[in-house]
């Protein structure tokens, strides 16, 4: 009986803060010792507010955290236009850039983008449709040396994998990377659902920093 192999990839699809913006948003918060009357005792902090002020003061706070939030979060985490080429055929994407995600050819150490077979498995050509849907099927076929199909190893929190490869390469065919062109990548298949926000292919900071100078 043929079972489907599920990747174990699942990346992370919220934004990564550094911590001098943890550490920014800390000090804001903690700018409530310096209000007139502010006490502190056994780690509390004690304001003289009235209820109507109380209320006040909490929607002002979520007010500006949400304001914080948009601000330092800006920039990043965005879904762009894409243009992938594998096995000499040109497939329009949906890209999202996962600054945690960076996986590397081990053979040639070249950068990977994951790809999500689901999405483009009707607009890849025959043969490497084929062998794809063996892959995830379970059966286990050799790679084909015309395809240039390679085994990457991928280790996450899920566990370890193994996704196949081809040579690829990937341009920008909107904001935000510019028009710039990553080639001598390799695509990485995996068998993952839809996300909430559509995307069909992830890279990492390396291939987004390679489209905006490319």
């Amino acid at each position: 009986m043929n079972r489907r192999r599920k990747s174990c990839y699942r990346p992370y699809e919220g934004k990564r803060w550094p911590l001098w913006r943890k550490a920014v948003l800390a000090l804001l918060l903690a700018g409530a010792l310096l209000l007139p009357g502010a006490q502190t005792n056994n780690g509390c902090i004690y304001l003289p507010l009235s209820p109507g002020a109380l209320l006040a003061g909490a929607g002002g706070v979520v007010l500006a955290v949400q304001g914080v939030l948009r601000f330092l979060g800006r920039g990043g985490g965005q879904v762009f236009p894409a243009r992938l080429t594998v096995a000499d055929t040109a497939l329009d994407v949906r890209a999202f850039c996962d600054t945690g995600f960076s996986v590397q050819e081990p053979l040639s150490g070249r950068a990977v983008v994951l790809v999500r077979f689901g999405a483009v498995q009707g607009r890849l050509p025959p043969a490497l449709g084929t062998y794809l849907e063996q892959h995830f099927a379970g059966a286990a076929p050799l790679p084909v040396p015309a395809l240039g199909v390679r085994l990457v190893p991928c280790t996450t929190v899920a566990g370890h994998c193994i996704l196949p490869a081809v040579p690829a390469s990937l341009c920008c065919t909107g904001s935000p990377a510019g028009q710039g062109m990553a080639e001598h990548l390799y695509a990485a298949f995996a068998d993952l659902p839809p996300p909430p926000d559509g995307w069909e292919v992830l890279v990492g900071s390396e291939t987004v920093s390679s489209l905006a100078h490319g």
